[in-house]
């Protein structure tokens, strides 16, 4: 997961009561950022909250304290909870700290350029008030010089996630899901995909057994398979918006004959170690590839989706 990022330059208010209001609607996109499994609990800055002045008198961390005085508690509780990484660079990976040092923006100051820098180089995500154009956007392009010890200066641009309203969240969510994706499809490795299930897949919980059963998927179905799952996994988010009996699936996930769950051995060919380790049945399935399936089993009242099986067609014969 990403780290986000305080852009203190863009918090500039013309009120306090902008002020409050734009804090809050950034904190429940931050929120959202973080329930999608894009962002870690932890802002990273070059300044503490109280020494961020958003206008005379009141700094950040002052308007923090109104957001609680004004009925906003889950807001104020997230906010401050957050693990705070001041300086910017505390425990940064020694890599991008390294090549964080030999660059430096090249509009703004570097004081001020900072935050997003660091983003352009590891994958951070700005967050901040959408006090000006410039900043009331979900993405920025970063421009900066890196310094070289065999040659001039480089240049680079770079486009960053960028979140100042909660509408923003979704877009972020969005470009960050499709790149895990597509670095899957890239990689060809099962593994990967079991590493990285939360991040792409976030609406979907998995079985134990199904690490297993990813690292003998062929190499060249995987790409099918994450479209799939990809699928799956949308129909699971909208399921608790929806409340129907079953996701909405989006393409077709079927429930094993009658034959197959009377059939002792076909049934119990079809259970598989739940993500708590205890056997269950995946009567449900889709297909995916040349003949594979997925099978998986869902629960109304919980609204949780879980896969068991990733796979060969199971059998549909007694031997």
């Amino acid at each position: 997961m990403r780290d986000m990022v305080l852009n203190h330059t863009s918090f500039i208010a013309p009120t306090r009561d902008n002020a409050v209001d734009w804090l809050r609607d950034l904190i429940l996109g931050m929120s959202q950022l973080a329930g999608a499994g894009v962002v870690k609990p932890l802002l990273r800055a070059r300044h503490f909250p109280h020494d961020v002045e958003c206008l005379p008198g009141h700094d950040l961390f002052s308007i923090s304290l109104d957001l609680l005085n004004r009925g906003a508690h889950e807001e104020f509780r997230f906010f401050n909870s957050l693990n705070s990484k001041v300086p910017l660079l505390n425990d940064a990976d020694s890599q991008i700290k390294a090549r964080f040092l030999g660059c430096q923006h090249k509009t703004m100051a570097p004081k001020d350029g900072e935050p997003l820098l660091y983003c352009a180089i590891a994958g951070g995500v700005s967050v901040g008030f959408p006090s000006s154009q410039e900043w009331d956007a979900d993405s920025l392009i970063v421009e900066f010089e890196e310094l070289l010890a065999d040659g001039p200066p480089e240049e680079w641009s770079e486009v960053i996630d960028n979140l100042a309203r909660q509408r923003h969240a979704a877009s972020v969510v969005d470009r960050h899901r499709s790149e895990i994706r597509e670095f899957l499809m890239q990689s060809g490795n099962g593994a990967d995909v079991w590493n990285s299930r939360e991040e792409a897949f976030p609406h979907l919980v998995f079985g134990c057994d199904v690490e297993n059963h990813l690292s003998q998927v062929n190499p060249g179905e995987l790409g099918t398979l994450i479209n799939k799952l990809a699928s799956l996994d949308e129909a699971a988010g909208k399921w608790p918006l929806e409340k129907g009996e079953a996701p909405p699936w989006k393409s077709k996930v079927t429930d094993e004959s009658y034959s197959v769950k009377t059939n002792r051995s076909l049934r119990e060919a079809r259970r598989f170690r739940s993500r708590e380790g205890t056997q269950e049945l995946y009567l449900w399935h889709a297909r995916f590839g040349g003949d594979r399936r997925i099978h998986l089993r869902f629960d109304r009242a919980t609204f949780v989706v879980e896969i068991g099986y990733i796979g060969n067609h199971l059998p549909l014969r007694s031997t």
